[in-house]
């Protein structure tokens, strides 16, 4: 992969996108925040005194029922935010402690209301405070191939939603299919040790399918003969690395960038929540 360094004026990495719509949802619809009718929030045992504790995420319409969740996965599920989270902000309760929540939905609330259910939940019972600002972080540009783009657009069906492609393990790596999705969400269910970014410019929706190595298939090809490191051509592996084989089947390529992302940062969090 090359490593370039870049400035556009304005870049948001797509959780972030979400995370600004979810914020701006009261002050456009003219009404108060929605909250939760009733919630039950505890700190739960730390891991070492209670080891058979296990997390659990349950919701339906009318409640939510969170076991032995960290607030660091509330917060992220509230605010929309996953890359742009800053790694070790607010204090340490928020990556470490544990906490089981149950709280009642209000009738005829809508699945887009929970999180800003939940960011007043975390507002009042954590006394959370988060901020945003424009930091220079390592990102991976999804950009065209020089040799063009190498999938043609499908008609849309405005019935039907993208999705996150369906996969299923082939020997030495993964077939993955995609039906229908934008580049723009391609570069979100891409998922490496940087944030990926479209920066194709493509509109439309496209269908395709990717097949690619796993990691240690690749990192366990012998050397060739003469001790030398094994090629792509030559691996004991079957498949490709992602980079290649969206290279070669789809006509993209992952290029390594700095350019400027939101960033969100937790201010201050309490450890101990307030009295239910």
């Amino acid at each position: 992969m090359r490593f370039f360094a870049v400035t556009p004026t304005s870049l948001l990495v797509g959780a972030g996108l979400a995370a600004a719509a979810v914020c701006t949802w009261a002050a456009q619809s003219g009404g108060p925040r929605p909250v939760f009718e009733v919630a039950s929030v505890k700190l739960a045992p730390s891991p070492a005194s209670c080891p058979e504790c296990r997390r659990r995420l349950a919701s339906d319409p009318g409640r939510i029922d969170y076991q032995y969740i960290q607030l660091v996965e509330l917060i992220r599920q509230a605010y929309g935010v996953t890359w742009e989270l800053e790694s070790g902000t607010g204090p340490a309760s928020i990556w470490s402690e544990r906490y089981d929540i149950q709280a009642k939905i209000p009738p005829g609330a809508s699945k887009d209301q929970l999180p800003l259910m939940l960011q007043a939940l975390l507002e009042e019972r954590f006394r959370l405070v988060v901020h945003r600002e424009t930091k220079q972080r390592p990102v991976y540009a999804l950009v065209v191939a020089k040799g063009g783009l190498k999938i043609q657009p499908v008609d849309p069906e405005p019935e039907r939603t993208e999705n996150r492609g369906t996969g299923k393990a082939v020997p030495g790596g993964y077939r993955i299919t995609y039906d229908r999705i934008t580049m723009d969400r391609l570069a979100v269910v891409i998922r490496l040790d940087h944030p990926v970014v479209n920066m194709t410019g493509i509109e439309g929706v496209f269908s395709f399918t990717l097949e690619y190595a796993r990691e240690d298939a690749l990192k366990a090809a012998p050397p060739n003969a003469d001790g030398s490191v094994a090629s792509d051509a030559d691996s004991a592996a079957p498949l490709p690395p992602l980079g290649k084989a969206l290279e070669d089947r789809v006509g993209l390529v992952l290029e390594r960038r700095v350019v400027p992302v939101d960033v969100f940062i937790v201010d201050h969090a309490e450890r101990a929540p307030t009295d239910n």
